[in-house]
């Protein structure tokens, strides 16, 4: 019998619309969406998915979002807990997997660690296995339209990836 995988799937919620004239409505909305067709994926190919719940033991907690900065700052980050050998793999490929969508710089993958250098979506004393991916900057035009007009493609990536970890 092969092993159960169950992934915690969280999708920011925050209710922040994008930049004017961009249609991006806000995370709650575009991310939630991007979020519902990796479960419909992961879950077609036998992946327990569960939905923004920390207190149970998974193999993956994937945290999504977009951000905002100045309205000039762009690009995809992903963060990953730098010791953790169970998932920092994972991250680089699909940190890699979205730069291959995404096209231009800048593209950040970035490692936490105890050092000051640590945020709660990855943190291991908070976290089970932790990767944050912020999919761009909704205050960004080309981040707000890039993320609308790509949400299946991202998402389905996102999936192709993660089933491709899991399902050796």
């Amino acid at each position: 019998k092969t092993k159960e995988i169950k992934i915690n799937l969280r999708a920011s919620k925050n209710e922040e619309v994008g930049i004017t004239g961009s249609s991006y409505i806000s995370d709650k909305i575009i991310i939630g969406e991007i979020t519902t067709i990796i479960q419909n994926e992961l879950k077609k190919n036998n992946i327990t998915v569960i939905l923004d719940n920390d207190s149970e033991k998974v193999d993956l907690t994937l945290t999504l979002s977009s951000t905002s900065d100045d309205g000039n700052t762009h690009g995809i980050s992903t963060f990953v807990y730098a010791t953790n050998s169970n998932v920092a793999p994972l991250a680089v490929k699909l940190h890699n997997g979205l730069s291959s969508i995404y096209g231009t710089n800048p593209k950040k993958l970035i490692y936490t660690n105890t050092s000051g250098n640590n945020i709660d979506e990855v943190d291991p004393k908070k976290t089970n296995n932790g990767i944050l991916i912020r999919l761009g900057y909704r205050d960004n035009m080309q981040d707000a339209k890039w993320l609308v007009e790509n949400k299946d493609k991202i998402a389905l990536k996102i999936a192709e990836i993660i089933i491709k970890n899991y399902n050796k």
